[in-house]
């Protein structure tokens, strides 16, 4: 009874933020699991271009241990979190603003030659 009403608390508010951004946010930028992931979270509208991307960035220190897990039980229906990438590795994600151009870049450190190497890149278009 107690886990059914906290997870219909967590998720109503986080359909209540995620609905907050649709109001022309295109990503949203968190930290603290350790390790880095990407998800686009699906409206459901097939127009994958609207969709709000969420970045976990915590690769700073105290270990890597980021298991994302995307297989949510319905409580965030309409939206369907999408994983694009996951990394438990130490590194750092720079945003670069160019006009209505944003890319944003995961570094990853190659732990055999102590590098940071581009991971991932993802970039869109404000309109």
């Amino acid at each position: 009874m107690f886990d059914e009403i906290y997870y219909l608390l967590f998720f109503s508010k986080t359909i209540k933020f995620i609905e907050s951004q649709l109001s022309g946010a295109r990503a949203y930028l968190c930290g603290h699991d350790h390790g880095y992931a990407h998800a686009r979270i699906d409206d459901g509208d097939t127009d994958y271009s609207n969709d709000v991307h969420q970045f976990v960035v915590g690769t700073a220190g105290a270990g890597v241990n980021i298991k994302p897990n995307y297989n949510y039980d319905g409580f965030n229906t309409p939206y369907q979190p999408v994983l694009h990438e996951h990394a438990a590795k130490y590194g750092y994600m720079l945003i670069e603003i160019d006009g209505a151009k944003a890319t944003s870049e995961f570094k990853a450190l190659n732990e055999k030659t102590y590098e940071f190497e581009s991971s991932q890149v993802f970039s869109y278009f404000s309109k």
